[in-house]
Parts: structure tokens; sequence; C-alpha cells
């Protein structure tokens, strides 16, 4: 799955995208830059390795995973990565301090995007850039009939053996989420997602929009993606097969991609 990422933002089945913006927007790298929503900071270690940060801020609300993160950090011998807890809802950071901002994963799980945008900007110095890797599609996952009618026409004509489930069933339907189930599990899974791009566009410029798909394959392969076998050329084949048709329907219109690298700049 990585290497079809990767082919769709670069071009390059072998270049993952963080090297994609660094080829394009920063080839000597940026000086000082914050992560947003950062996880255990696979992003930052990356970053660092690949020479696209030399300093980095990175924050998460979890204190669990910014000493998780910390711990890799040094595990890893980075020296120029520093972890904080903060909440994204509730933003403050210095102003005019960052060369650029990096969110993966994140921003769709933000409620007061205005907010956030706004104290990036103010974040950035003149002509900085905002990065992300997010999921861009309907907010609460609200698909259209026609992504769902889709989805469960590729998920019939899988065999079997590709439908099992970790639990020993099998995946035979699948429908949008309920609200109700979305607020139990996680309410902030993508609670204003559809409406980053719209906000991005009041404090930025946009200079690059790869988008990646994740449309179909997102719901459809949730579960059972591990039936696939790299090492087998049947299940390699399908799986492909099953990519190509998504990445047609993207391309020709049919339907939006809802996974997007996004590159944008302050709009000075």
């Amino acid at each position: 799955m990585r290497a079809y990422v990767n082919r769709r933002v670069s071009g390059d089945s072998n270049t993952y995208w963080l090297s994609w913006v660094k080829q394009r927007f920063a080839p000597a790298g940026f000086a000082h830059a914050l992560s947003l929503g950062c996880g255990l900071g696979y992003l930052e270690r990356h970053a660092a390795a690949i020479g696209l940060c030399n300093r980095i801020d990175a924050i998460d609300m979890s204190e669990e995973t910014v000493r998780g993160a910390l711990s890799l950090a040094r595990e890893a011998g980075l020296s120029g990565l520093r972890y904080f807890v903060a909440d994204l809802n509730h933003p403050a950071f210095a102003p005019a301090t960052y060369d650029a901002v990096f969110a993966m994963m994140s921003l769709h799980h933000v409620r007061n995007l205005e907010a956030l945008f706004a104290e990036i900007a103010r974040a950035l110095k003149p002509g900085g850039f905002l990065v992300m890797d997010e999921y861009l599609g309907p907010s609460q996952f609200r698909w259209s009939v026609a992504q769902t009618n889709l989805m469960n026409a590729l998920l019939s004509l899988l065999p079997g053996r590709y439908r099992r489930t970790p639990d020993g069933g099998v995946k035979s339907l699948l429908v949008p989420p309920r609200p109700e189930d979305l607020a139990t599990k996680d309410p902030s899974e993508a609670i204003r997602s559809e409406e980053i791009i719209p906000l991005l566009d009041r404090d930025f410029v946009m200079r690059a929009k790869a988008d990646y798909g994740g449309t179909l394959l997102q719901f459809l392969l949730a579960d059972i993606v591990g039936n696939f076998d790299a090492e087998r050329e049947d299940d390699r084949a399908l799986l492909n097969l099953v990519m190509l048709f998504e990445e047609t329907l993207n391309e020709g219109g049919v339907l939006p991609s809802d996974f997007a690298i996004v590159v944008a700049q302050k709009n000075d």
C-alpha cells in the first residue's frame, strides 16, 4: 500500500511523501518546524533522518504518547526534537517562529479549525509552509450512495478468504458509520474533515495538492488487508487491480480522492 501511495504522490513508488516535499519545496531543509498531533513521532524522526528539518517542536494531547515519542527520539540519538503536550483545539504557538508546520492525520480530529489555522499562520515566519498528510473526505464519514455501492460491489467480488475478519467473521456489507457510534468510539473522528481545504484558503495559498485516493480502499480493506500476502503473486495482482480501479475513478472524476498531501504557503 505504501508503494501505491508513494507513486500517486511523487510519481515514484520508492519516494515517500516527506522526501517529495523536500525535493520540491525545501532542498536545503527547514531550519525550524512544528509538528501537530505527533503521535509516537514517526514524522519527526523521518524528517530529521532525511534532512528535511534541523529542529522540530512536536505536540500531542496525550502525555503517554509524548513520553513514548521522546523515548524513541532519544533511542535514535536525535537531539533536535522536542515534545510537548497540547490540545490543537486550544492552540497557542510562539509567533513568527517556524519555517514549516507539519500535520499528519491530525487536522481531521480538530473541531476548532478556524482558530488552529489562524494560530498556525501566526506561528509561521513570512513565506512559511503548512504541510499536511490528511483525510479530507466527508465529515464523520458520511459516504455518498455511489461510494457505498462501489465499495460493496468490490467487496462482493473478493473471494471469501480475503474477507475474513480478525474475530473469525466474514466481511459482507459496508454501511456508513452512525454518528452515535462515532461519538462512542471517537467523537473527534473526521469531525470537520470536509471543511479543511475551504478554511485553509483563508490564511494560505495552495502550492501543491497530491491526491492519493482512499475513497474506496480505506473502508473496503479495513480489518481484511492482512489477508493479502505480499509474497503471493495472485494476492498482489488482486490488490493491485482494486487499487487501479480506485485510481481510475479518482482520475476520471467519478469519485473524489479522500486523502491528499497538501503543501500551502502562508498568505503574507
